[in-house]
């Protein structure tokens, strides 16, 4: 199932997609769904180290 999505998954959409959500985080750093879609993007897009420290992020912002 997640190799269908990586496949279909271009790098410019990943790329642009990733770049939206970290310009929303700029702004916004408080913004959790956008941590959680920039994670999930990392993680289909097979970038492990980048989605562990969101995710990483995302749980801590959750517990404050």
């Amino acid at each position: 199932f997640v190799g269908n999505w990586r496949r279909r998954l271009s790098r410019q959409n990943f790329g642009a997609a990733a770049g939206s959500y970290l310009s929303v985080l700029e702004e916004h750093p408080e913004h959790l769904a956008a941590r959680v879609r920039l994670g999930r993007l990392y993680l289909l897009g097979n970038a492990l180290d980048r989605a562990a420290k969101t995710a990483d992020e995302a749980m801590k912002q959750k517990s404050c």
